[in-house]
C-alpha cells in the first residue's frame, strides 16, 4: 500500500482589527498588535504537533512586526504572500496587483531575508474573472498559488476548477482549497469559519477522501481565530450588518484550537512547498 499524502497546512497571516476596520467603517489603519500574540500562540500549537505550515504573509503584517515574521520563518515555516494590503485580486487589475505582489514580497524579504515562491489571494478572489492573475504570477516569479475554492459562494470560487492539484496558465501550480462531495453538493471543507461552523467530521472526511485518491488536502486558518480574547472594538459597529459580523465572528472560537489539534494528531501535515 502506498503511504497516504502529506496534507498542506496554510495561516493567512492577517490581523483582524484592521481589516475589519476598513470593512465596516470604510477606514484604514496599520495592522494592531493583536496579531503577534495570536500569532505566536498558533506557532507554539504547531510545535506541539512537530507541524510545519505555509505563513501567507500580508505584506503591511511584514512592514509593521519584521520580528513577528522572522519568528514564524526561524521556527520553520515557509512564508508565502498574502498580497500587501488585503485587497481583492478581482478588484484591482493587472497592474495594481503585480505592485501589490512585489511590495509583499519585498516586505518579507526585508523581514525575514526570503523571497516568497507560493502565493494566496486575500478571500480566495481569484475568480473565473480574474484569470489573468496567474499571468503576473508567472511573470514575478512565483512557482504555486493557492487561491482557488472551486465552490460556489456568493464572494468567491471556481466551481468548474479541479478539486486537486494541478497546473494553471504560466506555468503556476495550482494548490485548490479542500472541499468534500456530497451527493451532487461540493461542500467548503478548508478551515477558517467552515472548521468552527460545520460539523467535525466534515473536514476530517474531506481531508480523508482527498487522502484515499491520493491527492493532498489543503486546509487554511488565521491568527485570529486562536486569540483568546473576544474579536471587536470599544464603540459598537453603526449598523447590524456590522454587529451581526462581528457576533459571527466570535462564534464558536474555542473550537479552532482543539479542532486543529485533533486533525495534526489525525493527518500528516506540511507546507505546500513540499507538495506543490
Amino acid at each position: 500500500m502506498r503511504p497516504l499524502p502529506r496534507n498542506g497546512l496554510t495561516v493567512d497571516l492577517e490581523d483582524w482589527f484592521s481589516l475589519v476596520r476598513r470593512r465596516l467603517w470604510g477606514t484604514s489603519g496599520p495592522p494592531t498588535d493583536r496579531v503577534v500574540p495570536a500569532t505566536r500562540r498558533l506557532l507554539d500549537l504547531l510545535d506541539e504537533a512537530g507541524t510545519r505550515a505555509t505563513f501567507f504573509v500580508l505584506g503591511e503584517v511584514a512592514e509593521s512586526f519584521p520580528d513577528l515574521v522572522r519568528e514564524v520563518a526561524k521556527r520553520g515555516h515557509e512564508l508565502g504572500s498574502h498580497g500587501h494590503g488585503h485587497w481583492r485580486v478581482d478588484a484591482i487589475g493587472p497592474e495594481r496587483f503585480r505592485e501589490e505582489l512585489r511590495r509583499s514580497s519585498a516586505a518579507i524579504q526585508d523581514a525575514a531575508g526570503v523571497r516568497p515562491v507560493g502565493h494566496r489571494a486575500p478571500e480566495f478572489s481569484i475568480t473565473p474573472a480574474s484569470t489573468w492573475a496567474f499571468d503576473v504570477l508567472g511573470a514575478e516569479g512565483f512557482v504555486y498559488d493557492s487561491s482557488v475554492f472551486p465552490i460556489r459562494h456568493p464572494r468567491y470560487g471556481m466551481p468548474g476548477a479541479p478539486v486537486e492539484p494541478y497546473d494553471a496558465p504560466s506555468g503556476i501550480r495550482e494548490l485548490p482549497l479542500a472541499t468534500l462531495q456530497l451527493f451532487r453538493w461540493r461542500l467548503p471543507a478548508a478551515g477558517g469559519g467552515y472548521l468552527r461552523y460545520l460539523p467535525y467530521g466534515v473536514i476530517e472526511g474531506a481531508v480523508g477522501r482527498a487522502n484515499q485518491r491520493g491527492a493532498p488536502a489543503v486546509l487554511y486558518v488565521h491568527p485570529y481565530e486562536f486569540d483568546p480574547e473576544p474579536l471587536g472594538f470599544p464603540d459598537s459597529p453603526p449598523t447590524m450588518n456590522g454587529r451581526v459580523f462581528i457576533t459571527m465572528q466570535n462564534a464558536f472560537r474555542r473550537r479552532s484550537p482543539e479542532r486543529l489539534a485533533r486533525l495534526l494528531r489525525t493527518f500528516q501535515f506540511g507546507p505546500l512547498r513540499e507538495i506543490a
